[in-house]
């Protein structure tokens, strides 16, 4: 697959969507106080005060080079870098973005690029459908697990890697259990507990021998996963994203009750992140991504588990899909907007994040 005329938005732009180009400086000039003193090339004191450049806000898109390839289905960010999976057709294709260019850093079958993890070995890629049995593997090729039936319907971005299958899963640590219905998101928290969601069937999260029951038939409470102190106990909470009923709902780490919940539209909780602000503190925002959502698909920034949106960003095009995937970066989050037939995939970049919430 050829790279084609990739190209890069890079703008600070206050309509938040897919044709943004207009400048946000009085957006991005944020005020500070702090400062440095200045010296001379000897390295001596001038006596003069220079202002340290205060963190940025800063959104841009990264177009797919291909229409309908699935561009964005997929994305981590390690190493410095954003990996980007496009697995649609004959061939699937995971890219690299670093130092403003995009370049094909490995292809295959399968649906190659289904999902993608960053973890300690590099980055995990995704085949489900290869050979009939799915496949992970490394960017190079060297195969992690393999014949499983179903092999990378999910991965955990935990430093170790996780990975599960149509009836269970498996971490670098080499801990592994079976599951009564198929996995489709894998995590493993700060604790070292490892939490399965499955979309469909009677069970909607198994954490061990605990496992939540499912509430409503098409709710799809599990098809996304992650964790944090939602309610500030000290213990890690379970968010579970059930976008069939556009949900997303925190379950106490310990009794797994109810204790917070988020609702919207589109497909709301189709994917979850809860990454840390480019502020100095303790700041986070729940980032929830509803791909079907009006005006392209919508990602919804909630700082510090507010039950009300934050921040918010649109596709800007029907077919968009903006909020397919979704990853932290340092200080920012990335979301994949796959595209469709006639919308080219893209990736957008949010770095900065916190900066622009109340």
């Amino acid at each position: 697959m050829g790279l084609g005329a990739c190209t890069s938005d890079k703008s600070t732009s206050s309509s938040w969507d897919l044709d943004s180009a207009e400048s946000l400086a009085e957006d991005s000039a944020i005020s500070t106080n702090d400062t440095a003193i200045s010296t001379d090339d000897t390295g001596n004191d001038t006596g003069s005060i220079d202002p340290v450049e205060p963190p940025q806000f800063l959104s841009f898109w990264i177009h797919s080079p291909e229409v309908d390839d699935g561009f964005g289905s997929a994305v981590a960010y390690g190493n410095d870098s954003l990996w980007i999976g496009a697995p649609h057709g004959v061939e699937g294709t995971v890219y690299r973005w670093k130092d403003d260019a995009l370049t094909a850093e490995a292809s295959g079958s399968g649906r190659f690029g289904a999902h993608i993890a960053w973890t300690r070995d590099g980055v995990w890629i995704a085949a489900p459908i290869k050979d009939g049995t799915g496949e992970v593997s490394l960017i190079d090729g060297t195969v992690i697990a393999e014949g499983m039936g179903g092999t990378g319907i999910a991965l955990s971005n935990h430093a170790s890697g996780g990975l599960a299958w149509e009836a269970g899963w498996q971490t670098g640590e080499g801990e592994s259990g079976t599951t009564p219905g198929r996995p489709s998101a894998l995590h493993r928290n700060d604790d070292g507990i490892v939490g399965v969601g499955m979309a469909h069937g009677p069970t909607s999260l198994l954490l061990g021998e605990q496992a939540v029951s499912r509430a409503a038939p098409t709710n799809e409470e599990g098809f996304a996963l992650v964790s944090a102190d939602v309610n500030a106990d000290g213990t890690d909470d379970w968010l579970v994203g059930a976008p069939g009923s556009n949900t997303v709902t925190a379950l106490d780490g310990i009794s797994l009750e109810p204790i917070q919940s988020w609702t919207g539209t589109g497909r709301f909780g189709h994917s979850l992140a809860v990454c840390a602000h480019a502020t100095e503190g303790d700041d986070v925002s729940l980032v929830v991504g509803a791909p079907l959502a009006p005006d392209g698909g919508k990602l919804a920034a909630f700082k510090n588990f507010s039950g009300t949106e934050t921040d918010t960003w649109t596709g800007g095009e029907n077919g968009t899909e903006l909020g397919t995937a979704i990853a932290c970066t340092s200080g920012g989050v990335v979301a994949g907007a796959s595209g469709d037939a006639y919308q080219p995939g893209a990736v957008l970049w949010i770095q900065g994040l916190g900066l622009r919430s109340p």
